[in-house]
């Protein structure tokens, strides 16, 4: 049977990360994501379920139920997926960014450090999906590292990046939504400082 990219992508990836699993899971919840957490959360709508895709330990499906809201989490990595579980704070399922559209619609869609284990050719068509998924003034927020290409990044992960203009021309093509998009540095789960692009967009009433 054929493999398509995303397939081959997403397969690969959910293959490192089951394999380091503990170890990521434990770096990833040391890292700080509050403020954008806080900026997603304050451009929801009052009610409404949230889907965090690629929702890994779970450590920002944890914010969103604090925060007072139902959410559920995608995780195609069964080892992480069973971490995020034992945080006890909404569903797991074993879906990925593929699967959309699906179970919606929904207040919000966190994509967070996901887009970047895709090949750069289906962004535009995973972001549109997710804006569908959306009800009239939802949100969506994502966030990839700062680059241009493809290939496997240092720790032996699918990677792919896009620089800021390009990500802006892919969002102002998408129907039905006001985009917000800026850089900034923050530390990734190797560590390391980095600079990330970050995507806020919303769903019109």
């Amino acid at each position: 049977m054929h493999t398509s990219p995303d397939q081959a992508w997403a397969q690969a990836s959910a293959a490192w990360y089951d394999a380091h699993a503990q170890a990521f899971a434990g770096a990833a919840d040391g890292c700080t994501t509050t403020p954008y957490q806080l900026l997603f959360l304050d451009a929801l709508p009052p009610t409404g379920p949230v889907l965090d895709v690629g929702c890994g330990s779970g450590r920002d499906m944890a914010a969103f139920h604090a925060a007072g809201r139902d959410v559920v989490g995608w995780e195609p990595a069964p080892a992480l997926a069973a971490i995020a579980r034992a945080k006890g704070v909404g569903t797991v399922e074993g879906h990925s960014l593929d699967a959309l559209p699906h179970h919606g619609p929904w207040a919000g869609i966190w994509m967070m450090a996901v887009l970047l284990h895709c090949p750069r050719a289906s962004w535009e068509r995973h972001l549109r999906a997710a804006v569908d998924q959306l009800v009239p003034n939802g949100a969506l927020f994502a966030c990839v590292k700062a680059g241009d290409g493809e290939g496997v990044d240092a720790r032996g992960r699918p990677f792919a990046a896009m620089p800021l203009p390009a990500l802006e021309r892919m969002t102002a093509a998408i129907p039905y939504t006001t985009w917000s998009l800026w850089s900034s540095d923050e530390q990734d789960s190797s560590g390391q400082v980095i600079t990330w692009h970050n995507i806020l967009g919303r769903r019109w009433p």
